[in-house]
């Protein structure tokens, strides 16, 4: 644990004054090769005029030519059509044909789609059915009612 709560020593007055007169000297170098850079290009930029003024009378050449030079233009590949095959003429129908089955397809999905939305759509009606009574059933209630008459004729 004490090495994680470690802190940084404090930089004696003496290291200080140390780095700092090293910061200065490392400065000083930098400039004095910047300095020597700039001559540098001014020496090389310096023309002798006068050597080739003298060959220049001589021929009827100017002294100076100045030109730039032209830039570069990437070479154009040239694009060669592919023959045509017989192969690549059946691929290319076969695909043609595949495309329109595929166009078909989706247009038939979406017909399906769109009766079965209209199917869930509707209501579902409820029908009423009417069953008329079987005969025995009538033969049945008709028995009752005679049944009934009787009674009533005997409490009366």
């Amino acid at each position: 644990m004490e090495n994680k709560t470690k802190q940084k020593k404090a930089i004696t007055d003496k290291q200080k004054a140390a780095r700092l007169l090293n910061l200065q000297k490392g400065r000083e170098k930098r400039m004095e090769s910047l300095k020597q850079k700039k001559e540098d290009n001014g020496k090389e930029q310096e023309y002798d005029l006068s050597s080739e003024e003298e060959k220049s009378e001589s021929d009827d050449e100017p002294a100076f030519v100045l030109s730039r030079k032209p830039p570069k233009v990437p070479k154009k590949v040239k694009e060669t059509k592919p023959e045509k095959n017989e192969e690549t003429e059946k691929l290319k129908t076969e695909f043609e044909e595949l495309k329109n089955m595929m166009y078909q397809l989706a247009t038939y999905q979406k017909k399906q789609n769109k009766k079965m939305k209209k199917q869930k759509e509707k209501p579902a009606s409820t029908k009423l059915v009417v069953v008329q009574p079987n005969q025995p059933q009538q033969n049945h209630t008709s028995h009752n009612d005679s049944l009934m008459e009787a009674l009533r004729r005997s409490l009366m």
